[in-house]
């Protein structure tokens, strides 16, 4: 059995397929490399055949999106550890076996490492420092030190691969991040980079909000508020609100639309939540301070500034 499965969902990135696949082949670990294929019309399944028996390629009968190639993979991956890698997007050097390494001690849930994003015209390194943390309760004192926003750069244990992505919706890693951490009992940190994050003009991380995705992140408020949230889980819900409202105003929705999502939103019951300001953004931090108000008016006041300048603010 190999010790690390890693789950590659593929559509239409001929162009960079053929790298990220590189980047594991090349870490020096036994990993079963499996790409999940969502009916691509470029040349990326071909270029994942020629890998030949190295990869394990699986093509969906009718385009599914992501969460339904990501539950795919865990379904038939084999290893005691998975890791989920974006098809335009590649592990660093060595980052497997760095994150095998801190996996070494008993009962260690996952390892998280650094991300390095590459935009056109800067790289970021983000990262949280080095750690251990060695029960449930550790964990949710120390949730702002570690990262609950996604799920790549982690390294999971198999005992976690029962946990399935919501495929009806968008963001679908904020519902699958907030199961596992009710599961967790230790999660290690490093900080060398182990994921390389590609972000360019036209991928889904810069596209514009769509209906879809605004009611995507309704009903991850929605989840999270009748789930008996923690004081961590409240934190989520609240900043997942306060994208959704901020995003439903830069936005060019129709009047009636963003009223009629504001009061499916109130009504969750999130505006009765905690949140913990310290970590937020300049423009979410002045939104969190409303949102109890649950009235409208009051963002619709705070957003007659400049789009671009609220877009900035965050």
């Amino acid at each position: 059995m190999e010790k690390i499965s890693v789950i590659i969902p593929l559509y239409n990135t001929a162009e960079y397929i053929g790298r990220c696949i590189d980047s594991v082949l090349g870490q020096g670990v036994d990993a079963q490399i499996i790409v999940v294929d969502d009916c691509s019309t470029d040349s990326s399944r071909e270029i994942v055949r020629g890998y030949g028996e190295r990869v394990r390629l699986i093509c969906q009968p009718q385009n599914r999106r992501q969460a339904a190639a990501r539950n795919v993979g865990m379904e038939v991956m084999t290893g005691e550890w998975f890791f989920f890698l974006d098809s335009d997007d590649e592990l660093a050097e060595g980052a497997l076996q760095d994150m095998l390494v801190a996996a070494a001690e008993e009962d260690v849930d996952w390892v998280e490492g650094a991300f390095k994003t590459v935009y056109e015209d800067r790289t970021v390194i983000q990262s949280h420092s080095k750690g251990r943390y060695s029960s449930a309760m550790e964990v949710a004192r120390n949730f702002d030190k570690l990262n609950f926003s996604n799920v790549t750069a982690k390294l999971f244990n198999s005992r976690l691969k029962d946990i399935r992505f919501d495929e009806q919706i968008y963001f679908e890693d904020e519902l699958w991040i907030m199961e596992a951490y009710r599961r967790v009992q230790t999660i290690k940190v490093i900080e060398k980079p182990v994921y390389i994050r590609y972000v360019r003009q036209g991928s889904t991380m810069m596209s514009r909000y769509s209906e879809a995705k605004i009611e995507s992140l309704l009903k991850i408020t929605e989840r999270i508020c009748a789930s008996n949230p923690d004081k961590n889980q409240q934190h989520k819900a609240v900043y997942v609100a306060l994208t959704l409202i901020k995003n439903i105003y830069i936005t060019d929705f129709p009047k009636n639309y963003r009223k009629e999502i504001l009061r499916k939103l109130f009504a969750t019951g999130v505006c009765k939540m905690y949140c913990n300001r310290d970590v937020l953004p300049p423009l979410t931090g002045a939104m969190s301070l409303l949102l109890p108000m649950r009235r409208r008016w009051v963002f619709e006041l705070l957003f007659k500034i400049p789009i671009h300048t609220a877009s900035k603010l965050g």
